[in-house]
């Protein structure tokens, strides 16, 4: 993990604009508030309203699965603009603009990975998948798809990684709390989800360790663009390409795993992926800081 030195800067943006503690305590409890008390009802109302609208039980799904972010999003955005007033790219980084070159390069080189092993697995163990490609349902999700799982995942890096952590800075710069507490924070809502059922103790760290991931990262990195790309590329494959069917969200993707999963195999999995990506990037690789967008 980075040094204090190295994080300072993405964490410093806490006291961008109004940065007082109560602000971020109630921030936190708005997000918190609106996440179990509407998000619910604001699914299942996109979710009838698409049905009835296109007849599509993959579409209907994908939105009522999904619409609750564009909401927390959105509370968001006013939370840090109206409340903080500061910018909603300071929980990126501190810098003017977002990188968008690492998002593409941390989106990348997950997405090799996942495919990489995913593909050899399906050669070794064919009878383990099943072809579920259904060509108009599938096209027919797909801009829907990509617009919200990017909302999707956008939204908790920047709530989890960005708000929360540089909040929590103002009360420590340790970074192995700053870790382990939005990490935690990250995997209880997690609980509810049907994978769950694979084994409650195993999926509960594989949820946490994907959140000390990510966090390591953003401050080893001094951003948030590595874990959003990570992160956007993790799930699009999973809701396009290979998914399970007690998956948290079902979608009509190419492939669909059959046999049931344990939550150790998850975990190891994590496990492999996370190690592989972190040593491409920060494994005793001289690192050269890429261009900033423009």
């Amino acid at each position: 993990m980075s040094s204090l030195q190295d994080s300072q800067s993405y964490l410093a943006s806490a006291r961008r604009g109004k940065g007082e503690g109560w602000r971020y305590v109630l921030g936190v409890l708005a997000m918190a508030w609106t996440w179990w008390n509407i998000c619910g009802y604001v699914g299942l109302m996109g979710q009838a309203i698409v049905f009835r609208l296109f007849g599509s039980t993959s579409m209907s799904t994908v939105v009522g699965g999904m619409l609750p972010f564009v909401l927390m999003l959105g509370l968001l955005y006013l939370i840090v603009h109206r409340l903080h007033q500061r910018p909603l790219h300071t929980l990126v980084n501190a810098e003017l603009s977002i990188n968008r070159h690492r998002f593409w390069l941390g989106f990348g080189v997950w997405l090799a990975l996942v495919v990489m092993f995913s593909a050899l697995h399906l050669w070794i163990s064919p009878q383990d998948y099943t072809f579920s490609f259904q060509p108009s349902s599938w096209f027919a999700m797909l801009p829907m798809v990509l617009i919200l799982t990017l909302i999707q995942t956008s939204t908790e890096e920047l709530f989890y990684r960005g708000y929360l952590m540089q909040g929590l800075s103002l009360l420590t710069k340790n970074p192995v709390v700053l870790t382990l507490a939005t990490s935690l924070a990250f995997a209880i809502p997690h609980f509810n989800n049907p994978e769950m059922q694979r084994g409650f103790l195993l999926m509960a760290l594989n949820y946490s360790l994907w959140g000390v991931f990510v966090a390591v990262i953003t401050l080893q990195d001094n951003g948030l663009e590595l874990a959003l790309g990570v992160h956007a590329a993790n799930n699009l494959f999973i809701f396009l390409f290979l998914n399970t069917p007690d998956s948290a969200l079902t979608t009509p993707a190419i492939w669909t795993y059959v046999r049931p999963i344990h939550a150790g195999e998850d975990l190891m999995s994590t496990l492999l992926y996370a190690a592989l990506f972190y040593f491409v990037f920060f494994g005793g690789i001289s690192r050269h800081p890429s261009p900033q967008s423009e």
